[in-house]
Parts: C-alpha cells; sequence; structure tokens
C-alpha cells in the first residue's frame, strides 16, 4: 500500500478515475491491515511512506490511539477516492460503502456514537441493500451481492489461488476439516422461525444437498458436537466443496447492527428498533420493540455467528461495563465449551510475537503482562 501511495501519484499517463481508485484502494487496503493489528495487538509500529521511502523499519510502537487515528485518516481518504459501487469486472473491490462500513465500526470501538451513525447511515442509505436471503452472502453464485460491502476473494482454483476457510466446518466425511462446531448454547439461543439458524450450520435430520453425491441427511455423528458451521459450506455440481467461495468481511447488516448499538447506547432502549428490525425482518422474525442492549447484544450473535466477530465484541462491551466477560468465559457450559480464564490485565492483545521483539533489538516492546 506505502508503494502505491508513494509512486502512483506520479504516474501522468492514467486515467484519473482509475488513479483515484487505485489510491483509494490503498488507503483502505492499509487501514483494514491496521485495523487488524490494532484489536488483535493494541498498539503496533506504523510504518507509513515516508518510513518506506527512508528504509527506516524498525521503529517503536504507536500507542492504539495514534494507530486508529491513521486509519480514520486512511478510510475518510478512501472513501473520497472510492466509487460508491461497482459493476462488471470489478465487482469485489473495496467501494465507499466499504470504507464507510470499516470507519463506523472504528468509531464505534472508539465510543463516538454521533459518528458512528452518521457514517454508518451512508452505508445504510447507500446501494448496499440487505439481500433478500441471508444464505445470498454465503452462496456461490450470489457471494458478491450489494450487502457484502467486503470480501477475501477467491480466485476458485488452486492456479488462481482461494480462499481455504470453506474447507474449515463441514465434516471430515464431506471432505472439511471439522473445525468451529457450534455448541449447545449457540444453538438454544436461536428463536423459533429464524431462518438464520439453518443457514448457519447443519443440525441432526437436515438434509443437504450434495450435488452429484445426492442428498445426504446430516446426522449428529459427523461432527464432535453433533452440529456443523455450514456458513462457507457449499458443494459444486460434483460433489465437492466448493473453491470459489469468498470470505464476508463487512456486511450491511454488521452496520446496521453497529448503528443500532450506537443509537441505544447514545438515547436508550428503543432507539435503535428501526435497524435491529431490519435485520430481523430478514431472518423472518416478529418485530421487537424498546430493544436495549441485551437483544442488541443477541441480535450480533444470531447473525455474524462464524464470522469472527463475537470475542472482538464482548472485549469492547466489558471495557464499557456491559457484559462481564470473566463471567461469561468462565461459565461450564459442557464437555465442548469449559470454562476459560480470561485475565482481564493481559488478556484483551496478544503478545507481540518474540521473534519481531529479537530482530528489532529492542525498539519493540512486549505488550503488559506478559
Amino acid at each position: 500500500a506505502n508503494a502505491v501511495l508513494i509512486n502512483v501519484p506520479d504516474i501522468e499517463d492514467i486515467d484519473g478515475t482509475l488513479k483515484n481508485r487505485i489510491l483509494g484502494e490503498a488507503h483502505f487496503l492499509r487501514a483494514f491491515a491496521y485495523w487488524r493489528f490494532s484489536v488483535i495487538y493494541g498498539g503496533v509500529p506504523l510504518i507509513l511512506e515516508q518510513n518506506t521511502i527512508e528504509g527506516d523499519f524498525n521503529v517503536p510502537k504507536s500507542t492504539q490511539a495514534e494507530v486508529w487515528a491513521q486509519i480514520e485518516s486512511d478510510l475518510i481518504a478512501a472513501v473520497g477516492l472510492l466509487p460508491a459501487s461497482h459493476s462488471g469486472g470489478d465487482i469485489g473491490r473495496a467501494h465507499q460503502g466499504s470504507a464507510n462500513a470499516l470507519l463506523a465500526k472504528l468509531y464505534l470501538y472508539q465510543q463516538d456514537f454521533d459518528k458512528t451513525i452518521s457514517t454508518g447511515d451512508k452505508v445504510i442509505s447507500g446501494p448496499y441493500p440487505l439481500s433478500d436471503n441471508f444464505r445470498d452472502n454465503f452462496t456461490f453464485t450470489t457471494e458478491n451481492n450489494p450487502e457484502v460491502l467486503f470480501a477475501v476473494q477467491s480466485g476458485g482454483s488452486w492456479e488462481a489461488g482461494i480462499a481455504t476457510h470453506f474447507f474449515y466446518t463441514p465434516p471430515r466425511p464431506w471432505g472439511g476439516w471439522d473445525f468451529h462446531n457450534p455448541t449447545q448454547d449457540v444453538v438454544d439461543e436461536f428463536e423459533p422461525g429464524d431462518v438464520r439458524k439453518e443457514y448457519t450450520f447443519w443440525s441432526p435430520g437436515d438434509m443437504v444437498d450434495r450435488g452429484d453425491k445426492g442428498v445426504t441427511e446430516f446426522t449428529a455423528d459427523l461432527t464432535a458436537t453433533g452440529y456443523s458451521l455450514n456458513k462457507y459450506a457449499n458443494f459444486n455440481s460434483a460433489g465437492n466443496l466448493e473453491f470459489g467461495m469468498n470470505i464476508p468481511i463487512l456486511r450491511t447488516a454488521d452496520v446496521l447492527l453497529l448503528v443500532a448499538e450506537a443509537k441505544i447506547r447514545k438515547s436508550g432502549a428503543g432507539a435503535g428498533d428501526t435497524e435491529i428490525n431490519e435485520v430481523r425482518a430478514r431472518a423472518g422474525l416478529d418485530p421487537i420493540s424498546n430493544a436495549d442492549m441485551p437483544e442488541l447484544i443477541h441480535e450480533r450473535r444470531m447473525e455474524l455467528l462464524g464470522e469472527n466477530q463475537r470475542h472482538q465484541d464482548l472485549m469492547r462491551w466489558d471495557r464499557a461495563g456491559l457484559v462481564d466477560i470473566v463471567q461469561i468465559y468462565g461459565e461450564d457450559r459442557g464437555q465442548f465449551d469449559p470454562p476459560r480464564v480470561f485475565d482481564r490485565s493481559k488478556h484483551f492483545f496478544f503478545p507481540i510475537p518474540q521473534r519481531e521483539i529479537d530482530l528489532s533489538n529492542g525498539v519493540l516492546i512486549q505488550n503488559d503482562k506478559f
């Protein structure tokens, strides 16, 4: 990203719209990379254009606040450079909705509710409607629909590049690796009639179309917990796992719930009902009224199950005094979800990899308590 931002501005024989798109993508991807670093490690070294020009890469950690300020700057720049949406062969590239969605998430993590709402509304009111069918976001033929604001794009073959996430969750007898099996606790939290349940995991008795291998009944003995996450599982006509599956990273449904949360935390119960009920309606559920944080927390868990959001949500809610993460992780929910220890003095972030500290000759300082 730094190389693009350094060199592309000086290219003269290039279409201006294309030039802006390339620069906008670089700003967005750098912001996304630092976003992932910041939520995993906290403060990290900021390596920007001038560091790259000077070859100055061994720099101390910036604070998380400083990293977040850079992310905000990059995302604002990306919004100004990227198109509102894409068509044809450019579908799947980052656009204004991608940048505004991540920016809204950043603002909510900073507990800036007004900016979360105003930025998230740009997504909600933009050309990024919820798909009619929840499963469209996780089906090969409809995976780049307008709701999917950003996703890891799979090339569809070993040569073109594949997103191996689709291997992780299906049962081993069906060609998968059988990771991330849902436990009874989350299965029981789904409300009756919630279509997301069958579109998120297989339960005993479900009949699964496996292409040329026919319709097969899912049975409890296929996985350890008796359930199997199916969000990323699709079978092609030959009955094999579909290599072309993308990995959704940002969706409009996520943004609706971010805005709902910001409204509730700013203005109280009921303020986020409109956004919550838009998500619920797509799931086939009746609307609710006067929703407060417990209802919002429930809705995020059901909508985003398996999408790598829950742990970060729990940590930020714990910091805000909305949940007790020590109690949640310490609860004994049986064989497949035993008590776990969450130590607030050190478990909000991963340790900086020791190899990086060694390579820095002591310039990088380890996170507290490790």
